[in-house]
């Protein structure tokens, strides 16, 4: 069976030329595709680009805890200066 770190030494990876090939007796030479696509390393960093994590900032958190604080602020402030 085929395990990819313990046969790292006999691995191809992307972009690689063959140039030259030994055989052993009268059996040929065979190739098995492991990764394709999104898989390879290529592929991790074009899906990263095309499609990001969404980013969760703290600061638009904070912002609106900001804007209800003012709010409470601004409705309490009115109701004090309202005659009764």
């Amino acid at each position: 069976m085929y395990n990819i770190n313990y046969d790292k030494r006999y691995s191809l990876y992307e972009g690689t030329n063959v140039i030259q090939t030994r055989s052993y007796g009268s059996s040929g030479v065979v190739g098995m595709v492991v990764r394709t696509n999104f898989l390879t390393m290529k592929g991790k960093l074009v899906r990263s680009i095309l499609f990001p994590k969404p980013a969760h900032f703290k600061f638009y958190s904070d912002s609106m805890k900001f804007i209800a604080v003012l709010g409470i602020m601004g409705v309490v402030g009115y109701a004090i200066t309202l005659p009764f």
